[in-house]
């Protein structure tokens, strides 16, 4: 009997023992995994002010990965604030790069300078849109169809006159009361079809209608300017060719 109740009282304290080490590693498991979550956020952070410090000395592009990494991280953990934090920066960012790019730009004058900005500014509008900016968005839905515009005078500058008029298509497209580039597609279609006028009239015509509608009223004088010197000449020179009735009509 002395000996059974030994075994017992040996059995039970094994038990607890057990059961302390078992405490134990819960234990350590929680403070491990506290740790953890510690050491993520702060890495998170430590990116998040790193990103600041390269976005503020106009390094965009390295700022942009990093802010990246620090959305990542702070997602996969949980941590809002930080995420917060960082999709109320992105637009920004993205949208200082954009006008780096066009002061770039107005720089150089080059075509590839335009291309660049066209594309950071798109890229600014999708960012905006994905995270809820809306004056980033509308700065740069403003700021496009006038790159495409600026893209497609330097175009007719060095000739590419099937590409002016792609450029100003798309400047249309994006905003329909563009009336300069109503305006310049008029110049360019005169440059491309020199002994057609209409196509050149119909959109100096649709230039001072859309003019008129928003009040543009430079765009408006130079469409009808434009215009009428194009009549003008032409009139002459079929007068000279004694092809007196076409001269009146365009007079």
């Amino acid at each position: 009997m002395a000996i059974t109740t030994t075994k017992y009282i040996i059995m039970k304290s094994f038990r607890h023992i057990i059961t302390g080490i078992s405490l134990l590693f819960l234990a350590f498991g929680t403070v491990s995994t506290v740790s953890a979550q510690d050491e993520a956020r702060n890495q998170a952070i430590n990116m998040f002010n790193n990103a600041q410090d390269l976005a503020g000395a106009n390094e965009f592009e390295n700022a942009i990965d990093l802010y990246r990494d620090a959305l990542e991280m702070a997602e996969e953990n949980g941590f809002q604030d930080i995420v917060d934090l960082v999709t109320n920066q992105l637009p920004k960012v993205y949208s200082s790069r954009a006008s780096s790019a066009y002061k770039t730009y107005q720089s150089e004058r080059s075509l590839e300078s335009v291309e660049r900005a066209i594309e950071y500014y798109s890229e600014a509008q999708e960012v905006a849109e994905e995270f809820g900016d809306d004056q980033v968005r509308d700065n740069a839905r403003a700021a496009i169809p006038q790159l495409h515009y600026i893209k497609s005078v330097l175009q007719f500058r060095a000739e590419n006159y099937e590409g002016a008029i792609e450029s100003l298509d798309t400047a249309i497209n994006l905003n329909s009361n563009y009336a300069t580039a109503y305006y310049q597609k008029a110049v360019v279609l005169k440059k491309m079809n020199p002994n057609d006028i209409e196509p050149a009239m119909e959109w100096y015509d649709r230039a001072i209608e859309i003019g008129e509608m928003v009040q543009d009223n430079r765009t408006v004088q130079n469409a009808r300017e434009g215009a009428a010197e194009e009549l003008i000449y032409r009139a002459v020179n079929l007068a000279e060719n004694r092809n007196f009735d076409q001269a009146i009509e365009y007079l």
